[in-house]
């Protein structure tokens, strides 16, 4: 059935633009080769959110099949000004792109992605900027749905948005109504600590992700 929602999406992203599809072949073929850090899927933080809604909300990002065009390949300047020291100071932006203010959420019925900094066990993020390109977002985001909410079960996940370390930003992909959706609200209403890819929802009381897995290839 999981194949046969991948196979179903890629036909139709092969009729909108042939680019796409090979973004797509890319990004599945980084999945099953195991080669890099695969992600972490979790019903129980992350939820059970709707695979078409999923893959709708791909549809929408910033290079998707149903997004203005833009370049995938150019490099840009990713920002989260609130862990900038001192927090929300100036920043130079050493591209002539727009510069792409962090965290980043999308939400497509009963599915949510946020695209946000990495932060240790303590809540600090060391990495506040960095460059990278809207194709390897692309790429994280398709890779934890197809490993997550297709492969496993419906489950929520999280995937490091760049594949080789050090991590800068991570892509979370959940339900509505989640418990990662509670901890984003109150992170996004009042918290001043980055989440821990890790624990991401300690701060609200659980010490561990429990009931996680690896996905296997």
């Amino acid at each position: 059935m999981g194949f046969d929602v991948i196979q179903s999406f890629i036909v139709r992203s092969v009729t909108m633009n042939t680019r796409h599809y090979l973004l797509i072949w890319s990004a599945l073929s980084l999945h099953l080769s195991c080669v890099f850090s695969q992600p972490k899927c979790d019903s129980t933080l992350y939820g059970r959110p709707n695979p078409t809604d999923c893959l709708k909300l791909y549809e929408q990002l910033p290079g998707g099949p149903k997004s203005p065009q833009i370049r995938l390949e150019t490099p840009r300047f990713f920002v989260e000004p609130k862990f900038l020291l001192p927090s929300f100071s100036p920043v130079s932006n050493p591209f002539r792109t727009d510069m792409v203010q962090l965290p980043k959420l999308w939400r497509q019925g009963t599915c949510r992605c946020a695209l946000m900094s990495v932060a240790d066990k303590a809540g600090v993020v060391h990495q506040p900027t960095s460059v990278d390109t809207w194709r390897t977002i692309l790429d994280a985001v398709i890779d934890d749905v197809t490993s997550c909410v297709i492969q496993r079960n419906g489950a929520g996940g999280v995937f490091f948005a760049n594949v080789r370390p050090p991590h800068a930003k991570v892509v979370y992909i959940y339900a509505q109504g989640s418990a990662f959706e509670k901890a984003m609200n109150f992170y996004m209403s009042s918290y001043v600590r980055g989440l821990d890819p890790n624990e991401p929802v300690s701060f609200l009381g659980r010490s561990a992700v429990v009931n996680s897995s690896i996905a296997a290839g």
